[in-house]
């Protein structure tokens, strides 16, 4: 029966194949993310077909939900979805608690260097995109948890790492996630401003106009100027 299943998984041979296969197809996966162009490979189709094989007891398994969460993460970034391939990234770093009550992680530790530098393509691409302020603070990614868990993903890596300084690429990635957290932080803001019924790209408009110019605008754009002020 499936309920017996899972325990004779895990007492023989069959549990160590398994997570082997599945830690072994995630690391593959991440490798062609990294890489300069991700294509729909051959890895990534028998990789969705071994997901889909595993029941809803095997996929409980640490190394299987792991594969799982990197498919996912492979599908997002073909799709060029930045928000949903961000949201796969923090799914695969991110600590939750099981059913122990102790925390546990999606992927070992060993593969999250492979997926920060996902995320490092992601905040490259995302960079490229935003060619003035109402973009930028409309593409924000990574919210301010996910920024908040790449940069603690980072720092675990640093302290981990034999090296005394950081690398060139760990000096990149870290100006990427400081530029991304203050995105984060003004695309909160945008839209808790358009929730009010503010337009962003109006809002910087206001705080551009000077005192001294005030009379050459309408009294309703004269009490948001002055309100503006009152605000900082």
């Amino acid at each position: 029966s499936e309920a017996s299943l899972l325990p004779v998984v895990h007492q023989g041979s069959c549990y160590r194949k398994l997570t082997s296969v599945c830690l072994e197809t995630a690391r593959l996966l991440l490798t062609i993310l990294v890489g300069d162009s991700p294509a729909n490979s051959k890895v990534a189709v028998s990789a969705r077909e071994a997901v889909d094989l595993l029941d809803s007891d095997l996929i409980a398994i640490p190394e299987a939900k792991g594969l799982k969460c990197v498919v996912l993460l492979f599908d997002a970034m073909l799709s060029n979805d930045l928000v949903l391939t961000a949201e796969h990234i923090v799914a695969c770093l991110r600590d939750e608690k099981v059913d122990t009550g102790d925390l546990s992680c999606a992927l070992p530790y060993s593969l999250h260097w492979s997926v920060l530098q996902v995320a490092k393509k992601v905040l490259e691409l995302q960079e490229k995109s935003t060619s003035c302020l109402a973009e930028f603070a409309r593409r924000s990614a990574f919210d301010k948890t996910g920024v908040a868990i790449l940069m603690q993903c980072l720092a675990r890596l640093c302290a981990l790492s034999s090296r005394q300084s950081p690398g060139d690429e760990t000096i990149q990635l870290r100006q990427l996630l400081a530029t991304a957290l203050a995105q984060a932080f003004i695309s909160e803001n945008a839209m808790l401003k358009e929730s009010e019924g503010v337009p962003m790209w109006k809002t910087e408009s206001i705080k551009r106009i000077r005192s001294v110019e005030l009379k050459k605008h309408s009294a309703s754009v004269q009490e948001q100027v002055v309100q503006s002020m009152l605000d900082v």
